[in-house]
């Protein structure tokens, strides 16, 4: 079968947009061989994480790449899923391919109103959002009422946290770099957009005057969620409420963070930084996703949609931060 492998080549997880893609090859490789408690499915389209892309030199030359997509279900030893059954998944085994090995408690059954595409673009990123944004709710006992500041928001994670916060009742304010990004933020939910975290400081000023018909507290924000790092995380740190919990999720800038600890302690009192992992992948949490996307509850945040022939470009775009949303690669 067909699959897009890491090469030993020149770095696939390289930040130069000139450099990204190099390191990896489409290939023939033999059928995945599943455990007793894996499905198999045909792969029918996949999408792109940053993270895994940017840090593709973890990946041992011969891996087949990707974590997450939709398909056909070919067999499923544990009976759940009946054979033909579109499903969408994550997976540690390798997405990219024609064919892919998955967890049978990571599988999740597609609503017939939901595409292909769409389905294909939830995985990775939208359990990602979605159980920050559940952690969040669970430490500030609720998000109605509530600030919540996003930043990469037009990005996979980003896009899907922003409808999320906004869904669960906070007062979203979404931080992207350039116009067509903020637009897109805007057009996802956000309540103010912003440029950089700094300039985020103001637009919450700006909109302090909505404060009493949103019910949302002025002073700083009461949850972070962060898929940047570097100076972005460090600002978000300075504009925290006191007890807000903020989530570092991604690492998008590949810049250390400088964080004044000290002085978030005595203008914060409470405030505390999570080091973010999605921890559940489930099949039951992904069917939360679907079921929102069926009733219209949740964009699916697609923005570019390719054939797996032209990769290397949709990871150019990716890791050069030129694309919008999520990437979705046809599998044929």
């Amino acid at each position: 079968m067909r699959a897009i492998v890491r090469t030993g080549a020149d770095d696939a997880g390289s930040r130069d947009a000139a450099q990204a893609g190099p390191g990896m090859e489409m290939r023939e490789v033999p059928a995945p061989r599943p455990g007793p408690d894996e499905a198999v499915v045909e792969v029918v389209a996949v999408s792109l994480n940053f993270g895994g892309l940017a840090y593709g030199e973890l990946a041992r030359p011969g891996t087949v790449l990707g974590a997450d997509g939709v398909g056909v279900l070919l067999h499923d030893p544990s009976g759940r899923l009946p054979a033909r059954t579109r499903v969408a998944f994550t997976s540690p085994h390798g997405t990219w391919a024609e064919r892919a090995v998955v967890p049978c408690d990571s599988l999740a059954e597609v609503p017939p109103t939901v595409s292909d595409t769409d389905a294909a673009a939830l995985p990775g990123a939208g359990l990602t959002a979605l159980q920050a944004v559940d952690t969040l709710q669970a430490a500030l006992g609720g998000l109605a009422g509530r600030n919540v500041l996003v930043t990469g928001a037009a990005g996979g994670v980003g896009g899907y946290a922003v409808q999320l916060a906004k869904r669960a009742g906070a007062a979203v304010t979404a931080v992207a770099r350039s116009v067509e990004r903020q637009e897109h933020a805007r057009r996802l939910g956000a309540d103010r957009v912003a440029g950089s975290v700094e300039a985020a400081e103001d637009a919450g000023a700006a909109g302090a005057d909505g404060a009493a018909e949103t019910g949302t507290n002025s002073v700083g924000f009461d949850g972070v969620i962060d898929t940047v790092g570097g100076e972005a995380l460090a600002a978000a740190c300075r504009m925290v409420a006191p007890g807000a919990l903020i989530l570092n999720v991604g690492h998008a800038s590949g810049r250390a963070s400088l964080i004044d600890v000290e002085a978030m302690r005595r203008r914060a009192p409470g405030a505390r930084i999570e080091a973010f992992v999605c921890t559940d992948v489930s099949g039951r949490a992904l069917s939360r996703l679907l079921a929102m996307v069926a009733a219209g509850e949740l964009e699916a945040n697609v923005g570019r949609t390719r054939p797996w022939g032209e990769y290397r470009q949709a990871v150019r775009e990716l890791l050069g931060r030129t694309s919008v949303g999520k990437t979705v690669l046809r599998v044929s």
